[in-house]
């Protein structure tokens, strides 16, 4: 019977004001994607967990499978968790966030990035992810970070407001750079649509 070291990676990124950050570790004074070994107990998620927590002092986190990969006896899991809220007061001083627009493509492999796109495409996913009252501008710096792309602003919000997945708060107002209150959005009950 052939013996398999698995290999788990921990690709967690958190979304803030429209910015999208990637956690990773100094180690041996480089910068790496945390990386841990499946003793052999217990299930993978719950070792990926419980690696992750002794390592970056991080619980509680949901995460998903997103690719799977052999090579010659080794198995490697990459995992993928996506949050909003700011861990940095909880994290081990080894771990921090870096900009995703700032960090070195070798870093992050392509089927993550494929992986980041599908997921906060969805109505459903982002949802979850963004505040309850959000600014389109906001929602649009999102999307044109993780699309590597520039949107038309009026456009964006013509092709949110046309697919009804967004309504207007107008008791909720933030002041814009300019002093004038941007409007706040929220979305509505609508499920199972792709964004862009």
């Amino acid at each position: 019977m052939t013996n398999f070291n698995i290999n788990n990676h921990m690709f967690m990124f958190m979304i803030e004001n429209g910015n999208i950050y990637l956690l990773l570790k100094r180690k041996d004074n480089k910068i790496i994607v945390p990386k841990y070994n499946y003793d052999g107990e217990g299930t993978i998620e719950k070792s990926i967990a419980l690696s992750f927590y002794k390592d970056a002092n991080v619980k509680g986190i949901m995460y998903h499978q997103c690719h799977t990969f052999s090579k010659n006896n080794n198995i490697d899991i990459i995992f993928v968790s996506i949050t909003n809220r700011s861990l940095a007061s909880k994290m081990n001083e080894d771990f921090m966030w870096y900009s995703l627009n700032e960090t070195d493509n070798k870093i992050i492999p392509e089927h993550v990035i494929d992986y980041l796109k599908t997921y906060l495409n969805k109505i459903d996913n982002i949802r979850n992810i963004l505040p309850k009252y959000f600014s389109l501008k906001e929602l649009q710096t999102l999307y044109e970070n993780i699309f590597k792309t520039t949107y038309d602003r009026r456009n964006f919000r013509k092709r949110l407001i046309n697919l009804g997945i967004v309504k207007t708060d107008e008791e909720y107002a933030h002041n814009g750079s300019n002093g004038r209150p941007n409007k706040l959005y929220s979305f509505t009950d609508l499920k199972n649509i792709n964004i862009m």
